[in-house]
């Protein structure tokens, strides 16, 4: 896996994370992974793509530092919801691949898609807007 894709994630360590999408450092232009807890406040957290995607050693052995989950029909926590499992079967194709779409691209313009709110998220003790 070259990018990280929207979706459910476990942490090396045990919690669940849900990628929203990719944005970009407004200075840098590094990439950085927009992703949000399934447990606690549930606030918006970025990570550099570099480092989501990185190996860590867990008892010797590497690791991913976020394993992507399997699909939601699989119980791998007790607060999933996949919003696609769902939609009505009778929607048009045309419609549910651009809502899909617009959920994976929903954290590439992360300014101005969030509510102010969210906007407010602080990481590495420093608000990210």
């Amino acid at each position: 896996m070259n990018e990280p894709l929207s979706g459910r994630y476990r942490h090396y360590k045990g919690n669940e994370y849900t990628v929203l999408g990719i944005g970009r450092h407004s200075e840098t232009h590094e990439e950085l992974v927009v992703y949000r807890p399934e447990y606690g406040d549930q606030g918006f957290w970025v990570r550099p793509k570099a480092m989501f995607m990185e190996t860590v050693k867990v008892d010797g052995k590497d690791e991913p530092r976020f394993q992507p989950l399997a699909s939601s029909s699989e119980q791998v926590g007790d607060r999933i919801t996949n919003i696609f499992d769902e939609l009505p079967q009778h929607l048009p194709k045309e419609l549910v691949q651009t809502l899909k779409r617009l959920v994976a691209t929903a954290g590439k313009d992360v300014g101005r898609s969030l509510p102010a709110a969210a906007k407010q998220t602080r990481c590495c003790s420093s608000s990210i807007w």
